[in-house]
């Protein structure tokens, strides 16, 4: 081969290697953006979703009034992310699957079980007041049991049913019967003595020791959930998920 034609041959073969590898190069770096900007749009709002949820849980015996939600989470499934995730960044998609299997679930059952609590409690304490309350004021045992449940209410009780802070919770129901009863016992053909003798009645002490007893069982499974799931959110979230998405969250590629 002349020389000549080996230089031409050279010449090709470069131009072709530059293709091909400029090709590679314009691959790499559309993929890299791809997964930059992927994982910037999924991750950044999944953390402070999740930071925001485990806040709630550690407020949650004092303000269980709010479910968890974790609507960016469950929308990397309804779109079919995760198999970018698993696909990129393996590790996180690992733990994520895991959250989803083994630890999200336990959320809801929080919600289901405060829920159950709320609506069964007092229907059954109201119906339990119809037929415990003096006579007289029987008529006022629905907007008792209303008054204890309404969380803008400052008799609200189930904070401190699920601290099991029953002082507080006695003086609370006995403070709803007597605020709710006044009007009818003032009504009555009665001297000064024996209205205030009746707001005192000690039966209301019993009747509100028999409200709590009844939502003992419900409220002890609702605790032992509740701590099982703050010592799995410690172990697994803030020591494990978290800082994983932060870590694809500064170095994504």
């Amino acid at each position: 081969m002349s020389s000549f034609a080996s230089a031409v041959f050279i010449a090709i073969l470069t131009l072709i290697l530059g293709y091909f590898l400029g090709v590679r190069q314009t691959k790499k770096q559309a993929l890299s953006k791809y997964i930059t900007e992927i994982a910037g749009e999924l991750y950044p709002s999944l953390f402070s979703e999740i930071k925001e949820n485990l806040a709630l849980l550690d407020a949650y015996l004092e303000k269980p009034n709010r479910n968890f939600r974790f609507p960016n989470f469950e929308d990397i499934y309804n779109r079919g992310l995760e198999r970018f995730i698993e696909k990129h960044h393996k590790e996180l998609f690992l733990i994520l699957d895991n959250f989803k299997n083994n630890i999200l679930p336990k959320f809801h059952e929080i919600d289901a079980l405060f829920m159950d609590i709320w609506n069964n409690t007092f229907p059954e304490w109201s119906e339990y007041l119809r037929t415990s309350l003096p006579k007289e004021v029987r008529s006022e045992s629905k907007n008792i049991s209303h008054d204890l449940s309404k969380s803008i209410s400052l008799n609200y009780v189930l904070p401190d049913l699920l601290n099991q802070r029953d002082d507080m919770a006695r003086s609370k129901i006995n403070c709803s019967i007597t605020e709710n009863t006044t009007h009818i016992y003032a009504g009555l053909d009665n001297d000064v003595l024996t209205i205030k003798s009746r707001l005192n009645n000690p039966d209301f002490e019993k009747i509100a020791q028999v409200l709590i007893e009844m939502t003992k069982p419900k409220t002890t499974n609702f605790i032992e959930k509740y701590e099982k799931l703050k010592i799995l959110s410690e172990e697994e979230i803030r020591a494990k998920i978290l800082p994983m998405i932060q870590r694809y969250i500064s170095c994504p590629i």
